[in-house]
């Protein structure tokens, strides 16, 4: 902030994780997120009924979070522990899926060891843009040329926005 002239931000002191999913408007809604959400932190099972996938883990939630702020074919990078790609549990999964639906989940960038200093934990940036989901029978989606993604042929991000199988 202090880069862009920004001497006296409008902070507010307050639990994110607090809002109710369900409230978010268009207006309160971003074009780009670029987040570092806490790791290993617990939330109370009041705070985790705001979120359609239960769980306590923070950066499960904030993810959830960013997913939903995001304005349609917004831009996000976002920092979370490598083993989220992995775990098998419930809400890893439902999230996982949550994320390459109703996202372009376009990069993975796999952060080697001490990137974060005191975190102890590996980490991947996942990058991606929301958008409709992308559907092979949709004519207008399903522009690949002998199995070569969109995104090879360079075309805009905003085609086809769900993450791709090929």
């Amino acid at each position: 902030m202090i880069l862009h002239g920004i001497d006296a931000p409008n902070i507010i002191h307050t639990n994110t994780l607090t809002e109710n999913l369900s409230d978010i408007q268009d207006k309160n809604r971003f074009d780009v997120i670029l987040a570092n959400p806490p790791f290993g932190g617990k939330e109370r099972k009041e705070v985790q009924q705001n979120f359609p996938i239960k769980t306590g883990e923070t950066a499960f939630l904030f993810l959830q979070h960013f997913i939903k702020i995001l304005k349609m074919g917004g831009r996000a990078a976002v920092v979370i522990k490598n083993t989220f790609l992995s775990n098998s549990d419930n809400a890893s999964r439902a999230l996982r899926q949550e994320l390459l639906s109703s996202c372009n989940l376009h990069t993975i960038l796999d952060c080697p060891n001490g990137t974060f200093i005191g975190a102890g934990v590996k980490t991947v940036v996942l990058f991606f843009d929301k958008g409709k989901p992308f559907s092979f029978g949709d004519a207008n989606a399903n522009d690949l040329v002998q199995g070569t993604p969109l995104f090879s042929q360079g075309k805009p991000s905003t085609q086809g926005m769900a993450t791709q199988k090929s």
